[in-house]
């Protein structure tokens, strides 16, 4: 689906499930990050999707997590600075 250009970020995110359930972690990274920069919304699926648990162990999991709070963070403080600023 991804390939086919239908929804990439969703398609590309469902990729990464399906490496991290196969147990094939670098492509599943590597599929997140994609998903990412599509803009994909990762921070609620990060904590509770269970596909993802072979990746929870590996450092670059808590890295990612802790990338995608900062960019929620910073994206609510520029949302709420220019609502002031009207």
């Amino acid at each position: 689906a991804a390939g086919l250009g239908y929804r990439p970020a969703t398609s590309t995110y469902n990729l990464a499930c399906a490496y991290a359930r196969a147990g094939q972690i670098d492509a599943a990274f590597d599929a997140l990050q994609k998903a990412r920069k599509a803009g994909f919304d990762l921070d609620g699926y990060l904590a509770g999707d269970s596909d993802l648990d072979a990746l929870r162990d590996d450092p670059r999991f808590r890295e990612l997590r802790r990338e995608v709070r900062a960019e929620k963070r910073d994206h609510e403080r520029k949302k709420h600075s220019a609502k002031h600023e009207e």
